[in-house]
């Protein structure tokens, strides 16, 4: 597991290390998260993106027109067990599908 708390630090893991998954905040405090799924979409377009929000600004699904890579919206609070349970069902699928 890698994490980063802004858009730039994103940036440049995107560019050195293969994700399966990556557990975006769309709401980062530095930086745009729709810009970081873009170049995720762009840099490593087999990375199911996982959205996470503490708004109901994409509760429209509005977010899958705006990224290519987008697979679910969920809330900030969701909790962990939930969360690593998705991760692990779209990390599984994403890597089968580089195989």
């Amino acid at each position: 597991m890698t994490l980063c708390d802004n858009a730039d630090d994103a940036f440049e893991l995107l560019g050195e290390q293969t994700f399966n998954v990556i557990v975006l905040d769309i709401m980062l405090a530095q930086g745009n998260g729709l810009t970081v799924a873009d170049i995720a979409a762009f840099r490593q377009p087999q990375a199911n993106v996982i959205c996470v929000t503490d708004t109901s600004f994409f509760s429209d699904g509005s977010i899958f027109s705006h990224s290519a890579t987008a697979r679910l919206m969920l809330r900030r609070g969701t909790p962990p067990e939930e969360l690593a349970a998705i991760i692990s069902h779209y990390g599984a699928r994403s890597a089968a599908a580089v195989r």
